[in-house]
């Protein structure tokens, strides 16, 4: 069975607890397979891991250490309340021994304390192979394993891998990047690798990037290992549907992996100069594949003609249709994107699955465009790109006549 990751934000307990609670609104499917929330997250909100812990679902923290890599604004809770957060970058070549070991010491410490079920070794951001990045997250993977082993951390573990995308997925870079990865982290027995390519997951990406993305992810997948998409929205039913055994996202937030901007977003801000408000209620649209502005999401659902094409028909999940969306958007995301991973998961072929994407991605690619014009005429300066979805579209069926060509060679 395909799994579903969702990344719980700071206001998002009261609806993961009442998405896990037993008996819920999707009784047959619980939508939820494993929790992850960001390290910061986790000692904010206690009460996430004991609702995971209740629900019998794996918690997992993210110790988000890239943003080791910047100045971050001291005022940032990453900082003031985890151990190892610094407020001054630290540079990977810099680091000695002392303080590879400290810092697993201090993540794996700290993920045990905020109640996870499994670890998650400190990672960087990479931007090559030959980037001093990459090799010391091979260490702290490593090491991590080591200090578990020492100190009776009788838990599971996850490296997570963290690369841009340009340097790592071109295939001439596999053999010095992904694979060095795969080679070093099977090696440790992990129950679960994650692959965080960044930046993916963006409606305008183009057909090159996603077949890039996906080739690569398949490339993992080989090493024979568990293997789970991170940070994405747009193409996790679809990376899932090519192999992988799961995807991880956000709810309405969160959902595409651009690390450089997440970890640019903490930097200290001039004197005086806010960080802005808090984020934007989203409402999913699964037709569209993706989440939208809820001022967007009324508009289209509005509309007569796409109302009937973009409104959740599943009683279980929106019993009062529309208004169940708008008002309550959160578990509707959720819900959605559970029940649509289980009906690609039913089916027994990859070629199936393969092609139930690309029809998908076909429609919600031709809703985006339609989408676009009735945005237009209600006067909103909006654009509902389809690049992606085409792209995906046109991946999946690469994919599908690729297995097709090699059952018959």
């Amino acid at each position: 069975m395909a799994e579903l990751l969702i990344r719980a934000g700071h206001n998002d307990h009261t609806v993961v607890a009442d998405l896990l609670a037993p008996g819920g609104a999707v009784a047959l499917h619980r939508p939820i397979d494993r929790l992850v929330a960001n390290a910061q997250t986790a000692m904010q909100r206690r009460e996430l891991a004991q609702t995971a812990n209740l629900a019998g679902v794996s918690f997992i923290v993210d110790p988000l250490t890239p943003l080791l890599q910047v100045d971050v604004d001291p005022k940032d809770s990453w900082v003031r309340r985890l151990a190892y957060g610094r407020a001054e970058l630290v540079s990977p070549s810099g680091m000695t021994d002392y303080d590879k070991q400290r810092l697993v010491a201090e993540v794996v410490e700290c993920e045990q304390q905020l109640g996870a079920t499994m670890i998650v070794p400190p990672y960087l951001l990479s931007s090559a192979p030959d980037d001093p990045a990459f090799a010391v997250s091979l260490e702290l993977m490593a090491a991590t394993a080591r200090y578990m082993r020492r100190n009776g951390v009788n838990l599971p573990l996850m490296p997570l891998f963290c690369g841009t995308q340009r340097a790592f997925a071109a295939e001439s870079a596999w053999k010095d990047g992904i694979d060095r990865f795969t080679a070093a982290a099977a090696d440790l027995g992990p129950q679960a690798v994650a692959l965080c390519l960044t930046p993916v997951g963006d409606a305008t990406d183009s057909y090159a990037k996603v077949l890039r993305y996906f080739l690569t992810a398949q490339r993992v997948k080989r090493a024979g290992m568990t293997t789970l998409a991170w940070r994405q929205g747009i193409l996790g039913v679809g990376v899932t549907a090519a192999g992988l055994d799961g995807y991880e996202t956000g709810i309405g937030t969160g959902e595409k992996a651009d690390v450089r901007d997440m970890i640019a977003r903490r930097k200290p801000r001039p004197d005086g100069q806010s960080r802005g408000g808090g984020s934007r209620t989203m409402v999913y649209l699964e037709p569209l594949g993706r989440s939208v502005p809820r001022d967007i999401a009324e508009t289209l659902l509005g509309d007569r003609g796409m109302r009937a094409r973009l409104i959740c028909d599943d009683e279980r999940c929106c019993p009062h249709g529309i208004n169940s969306m708008l008002d309550d958007p959160r578990p509707h995301a959720v819900r959605s994107r559970a029940r649509r991973l289980a009906e690609l998961a039913e089916m027994p072929h990859r070629s199936w699955r393969l092609h139930q994407v690309a029809k998908e991605a076909k429609t919600a690619a031709s809703l985006a465009k339609r989408g676009t014009l009735v945005l237009r005429a209600e006067g909103a300066d909006t654009q509902l790109h389809a690049t992606a979805q085409d792209a995906l579209a046109r991946v999946a069926e690469f994919l599908r006549r690729d297995d097709s060509q090699q059952l018959t060679a």
